[in-house]
């Protein structure tokens, strides 16, 4: 039914005399235009919304000619429809494919366990606040980080450095180094948290989601295409001063071949309030909108193989935004493609470091932030989430 509807909407573009359609790539696409039923994401019933305002000139107050409009070219054509199947086209999986990938990546999700992610998230929690002003718990994050990567079988490095009259490291390890990829993932989190704060959701959750990602992938048979890499960074809650840093370590010929998955915030809390799943990425230049940003590779993958998981049990799943202050900042202005994928909610206006209407979790950088009001449910999934789009993007 689905192929019948697309051959039909084509067909209509030709009878307009627009029938070469090129599906080559995505130029820029604002998150807000196209979704025409608000539900987060582009979908095909959002295109087939966009043909009956092209064929029957719905759709004339200014929201909706903004939400229909795909080209801002002020009126709502043929080439709106073009502009949204692109989109659609790089994003979509039918039904063979789904049951293709659902196959790949069938071994890795359906063995999550769910008892060694909780082990790792609340040894985690166990040190107190992870705060660099915290030198004892801070080490303490420090060497269990180290001990848990050394026991799969990785070797090591750290790049110290200070901030503050403190010192501090970012802990950084590669699973294929030796296949000499000219292209390099560099999967990252942060391992400090707050001043005074737990940090269950911010960061323990990302850093609990990262070793069990490198724990799985290290013990696969899996061969990927590019280099992997893993980096914990420090002090990014003082301004992303570990990713600053370990961008400085990387040579030309890496920043020109690196693109960065972030997990921050990979489980919500279990108090209730905005439960949005969300993956950051840079926004459309000069705009001042958070749904406004733009897809690259990573961000593609997430979406894919969030629409074969089933998802993390979000309200909404918002599959590329410019809201979020995370280490992917200092990537985006050394023009290095990068994501983050965290959980988010809207107007919680008690949030710290509110980014328009979509902000943290409202416990943030609270003493709230413990393993008492977290959604172990939801950080599962979302760990299986971040396996599922690894292995279908990069095998």
């Amino acid at each position: 039914m689905k192929k019948a509807l697309s051959m039909l909407l084509v067909c209509v573009l030709a009878f307009m005399g627009l029938s070469n359609i090129s599906y080559a790539g995505i130029s820029v696409f604002d998150g807000r235009k196209g979704d025409i039923n608000n539900d987060g994401t582009l979908s095909f019933g959002d295109i087939r919304s966009i043909l009956r305002a092209a064929a029957y000139k719905s759709g004339n107050d200014k929201k909706s000619d903004y939400l229909y409009d795909m080209n801002s070219d002020g009126f709502i054509t043929a080439a709106d429809i073009r502009s949204a199947l692109r989109v659609y086209k790089e994003i979509d999986y039918h039904p063979d494919d789904i049951k293709n990938a659902e196959l790949k990546i069938k071994d890795v999700v359906d063995g999550v366990s769910d008892k060694e992610l909780s082990r790792l998230i609340k040894t985690l929690c166990q040190y107190g606040s992870r705060s660099i002003f915290y030198p004892e718990s801070h080490i303490a994050a420090q060497n269990f980080i180290k001990k848990e990567l050394k026991s799969y079988g990785y070797n090591i490095s750290t790049q110290p450095f200070s901030y503050a009259y403190c010192d501090t490291e970012n802990i950084v390890t590669t699973l294929n180094k030796k296949d000499k990829h000219k292209d390099i993932l560099l999967l990252s989190t942060h391992y400090d948290c707050w001043d005074g704060a737990h940090g269950a959701i911010d960061n323990a959750s990302g850093v609990a989601t990262l070793l069990y990602v490198a724990k799985v992938l290290k013990e696969s048979n899996l061969t990927f295409n590019k280099e992997i890499r893993f980096a914990f960074f420090s002090a990014e809650e003082l301004g992303y001063h570990g990713a600053y840093h370990y961008i400085s370590q990387l040579s030309q010929k890496e920043k020109s071949n690196i693109a960065v998955f972030n997990i921050d915030m990979t489980g919500p809390s279990a108090l209730g309030g905005g439960r949005f799943l969300t993956v950051s990425t840079e926004p459309v230049s000069g705009s001042y909108v958070w749904r406004e940003a733009q897809t690259n590779e990573i961000s593609l993958a997430i979406h894919k193989a969030h629409r074969i998981t089933g998802g993390a049990g979000e309200k909404k799943f918002y599959d590329h935004v410019s809201a979020g202050r995370h280490d992917i900042v200092p990537f985006r202005e050394n023009n290095i493609p990068a994501v983050t994928l965290s959980w988010r909610g809207i107007r919680e206006d008690a949030a710290y470091g509110s980014d328009y209407d979509l902000a943290p979790p409202s416990q943030i950088h609270t003493p709230l932030d413990t393993i008492d009001n977290f959604d172990f449910e939801a950080f599962y999934k979302t760990t299986a989430l971040v396996l599922a789009t690894v292995v279908l993007e990069y095998t």
